[in-house]
């Protein structure tokens, strides 16, 4: 009888842990089609940034560098403020233009339609 609840239990703990990695990997974080960037007081227009493109073409660590796990990042807000540098993180809208007008500046030669000018992605 012990030897059959010793088996039951073993079944029931492993039908659990099965179960939870499930959920745990439905649970992970996708990222959004389309995530609008708008900076405090900015003058231009936000950008309405096509996140599941970027997603699928460079790793997630290239934009979300500080996070633990990118695949869940904190918003860039938390290290990049609005006017002021933060533990020398640059204000968020001038790590916006380095991060992504030197990645699209670098992929264009490699036949990527990255735009580069300001309209470009600031539409009015």
């Amino acid at each position: 009888m012990r030897q059959e609840n010793l088996l039951c239990m073993i079944a029931i703990l492993f039908v659990t842990t099965i179960i939870f990695s499930i959920n745990s990997a439905k649970a992970q974080k996708t990222p959004a089609e389309t995530i609008t960037l708008k900076v405090q007081d900015g003058k231009l227009a936000p950008v309405a940034f096509p996140h599941s493109v970027h997603a699928k073409a460079i790793n997630c660590a290239v934009c979300h560098h500080k996070d633990k796990d990118p695949r869940t990042p904190e918003k860039c807000g938390t290290c990049h403020l609005a006017k002021k540098v933060k533990e020398k993180a640059p204000p968020i809208q001038d790590a916006f233009h380095t991060k992504c007008q030197t990645c699209h500046i670098e992929a264009k030669p490699k036949g990527a339609s990255a735009p580069t000018k300001c309209n470009d992605c600031h539409k009015k």
